[in-house]
């Protein structure tokens, strides 16, 4: 008995230093104390609550490291242990199933998401009310899956809904409510309602300014100049684009992977406006960023090939552009069972920057072939390549 006590203490201490550490957001050392604590209570039997806690904990670390299957088997494992120790309709049943959530959506599993935290959101309702912010919090999670999943106006619905509780209980100045403007800019912008989504984002932003948000803020510019290059207003898409690339810059350097979005968004600014010359500087740095990030014989690097080739075609520079389309075709041609989309790619650059928590299925406006493809004019390379 003494000795429970005595490791349950040890538990204890490991998991306020974690917690602490988490709050300063040193996330390497909030894992090296809450991997203690878990193999603790790991020491004190497989369903004790503690071995609940700390396998959450461990979760909420692997999600911010990129390690999302861990994570779900983490939470799959404490859901068991907390449905049957406190029942199903518990509120801390809820919590893990809204972890759970939170891992799907960042997969991309929406349905899976949406499943878990509909359930988690009746859970906190009947237990807390349809006005708490934990029903909030959820709500907005929610959004999120019905968003991947299509369900537009059922999505709006819940961030408004989120959006009222938050207001009530927190005020207009706070993290929560700048996040459900930036979901509420992304929803518009899918329903190509383009000045509600600007009107959201510019919310969202002068809320994550004013707050010191951090990598958020850049976030939240890349989709502000997403809106504005779909309203073809290209000088504030512009303006957009080039403050992200400082922030990025600044935090991460000039060469880091993450930029490779940026410098493509601006590219595409002077290439939608047949500004073939003055895209091509930005094409030419992504270019060497996914090459030494990933390799000059890399899928991910061929398809960045195809877009400079075709910078190069629209400036009549055609031998340059048949040497590009015949590299990347046999690169393509080495790995047939790779299909590397850009717009993959550029989700996995977008990832670095989203710290504690993904909130969005990746940027919309990344290279497709929508974006990317080049309307021919003048003559043609000496590859006819099909676009």
């Amino acid at each position: 008995m003494e000795g429970n006590e005595f490791q349950a203490a040890r538990w204890e201490k490991e998991t306020k230093v974690g917690q602490e550490a988490m709050d300063r957001q040193d996330w390497e050392e909030a894992g090296k104390h809450f991997a203690a604590a878990l193999q603790i209570a790991e020491g004190l039997g497989e369903e004790n609550p503690r071995l609940a806690v700390s396998l959450q904990h461990q979760a909420q670390v692997q999600v911010i490291s990129g390690e999302l299957e861990e994570a779900a088997e983490d939470f799959h494992r404490a859901l068991k242990i907390l449905a049957k120790h406190l029942g199903p309709n518990h509120e801390d049943v809820a919590g893990c199933l809204s972890g759970l959530g939170l891992v799907y959506n960042a997969q991309g599993e929406y349905d899976e998401a949406a499943s878990v935290l509909s359930e988690a959101r009746e859970i906190y309702t009947r237990n807390l009310g349809a006005e708490h912010t934990r029903v909030a919090n959820v709500s907005s999670q929610l959004a999120e899956a019905r968003t991947g999943q299509g369900e537009l106006a059922e999505a709006e619905a819940l961030l408004q809904q989120a959006l009222k509780v938050y207001l009530q209980k927190e005020g207009p100045e706070n993290f929560s409510v700048a996040n459900v403007h930036y979901q509420l800019g992304k929803v518009y912008d899918e329903l190509y309602r383009l000045e509600e989504a600007v009107a959201s984002f510019q919310v969202s932003l002068s809320l994550m300014e004013k707050l010191d948000g951090g990598p958020f803020v850049a976030m939240v510019l890349t989709q502000l100049g997403n809106s504005y290059s779909d309203l073809e207003d290209w000088s504030k898409a512009e303006a957009s684009y080039r403050r992200c690339l400082e922030l990025k810059e600044q935090a991460l350097g000039p060469q880091h992977l993450a930029l490779a979005e940026t410098l493509h968004d601006l590219g595409l600014v002077y290439h939608e406006q047949g500004l073939a010359a003055k895209a091509e500087p930005f094409f030419q740095r992504v270019k060497g960023i996914v090459e030494t990030a990933h390799g000059s014989d890399s899928v991910e690097f061929a398809e960045y090939l195809e877009e400079l080739a075709e910078v190069y075609e629209e400036q009549e520079r055609y031998d340059e552009a048949s040497e590009l389309f015949d590299r990347a075709d046999k690169i393509l041609e080495d790995h047939p069972e790779e299909a590397v989309l850009p717009a993959e790619l550029l989700k996995e650059m977008d990832q670095l920057l989203k710290a504690a928590a993904s909130k969005s299925k990746g940027p919309r406006h990344t290279p497709d072939k929508k974006k990317s493809t080049a309307k021919k004019t003048g003559g043609k390379a000496k590859k006819n390549k099909k676009h």
